[in-house]
């Protein structure tokens, strides 16, 4: 049996791997998002998404001697997007604007429904930002920061 948290993140990858023009989104970056990607890719892997769980908290929300009770854990999901100037017809800014795009579908995914599925959870978005590199050829990324935040019996970390 899965745990939550890989419940959670098997839910992410579905959603954000739908995400397309086809399916009511500005982007499809859904056809190259990948959990955990470690390098930018190749120059046809434009635009991509990375999203990755690098750590996780838990609040013990009851109190008594009997060890028994409720976590609430706070599941951290950070997402990187990258858009790279394509043609020489590509500005900086019709790149940021891609970001942006991203963004908005990466805001439009979670919100579809923010509790991925998982009982008593819900997910809160934290922070979003984009950036602009321009050493050997322009990209612009999308960073995007949510929590889900849910609750498990003590020591039941099983979906």
């Amino acid at each position: 049996m899965a745990s939550k948290r890989q419940a959670i993140m098997d839910a992410i990858k579905a959603r954000f791997q739908a995400i397309s023009i086809g399916g009511g989104y500005a982007t499809n970056v859904g056809a190259n998002a990948t959990p955990w990607k470690l390098d930018e890719g190749d120059d046809n892997e434009y635009p991509f998404l990375s999203f990755k769980d690098p750590d996780e908290t838990v609040t013990n929300l009851t109190t008594g001697g009997t060890g028994r009770g409720t976590d609430q854990y706070t599941l951290k999901v950070e997402c990187m997007g990258g858009v790279e100037i394509l043609t020489d017809a590509s500005t900086p800014d019709q790149v940021a604007t891609v970001a942006r795009q991203i963004l908005q579908d990466l805001v439009q995914a979670v919100g579809q429904d923010q509790t991925w599925g998982i009982p008593y959870a819900y997910s809160v978005l934290k922070a979003t930002s984009v950036n602009l590199e321009m050493e050997n050829k322009v990209i612009a990324w999308a960073f995007m920061e949510f929590q889900v935040i849910y609750q498990t019996g003590r020591w039941n970390y099983t979906a």
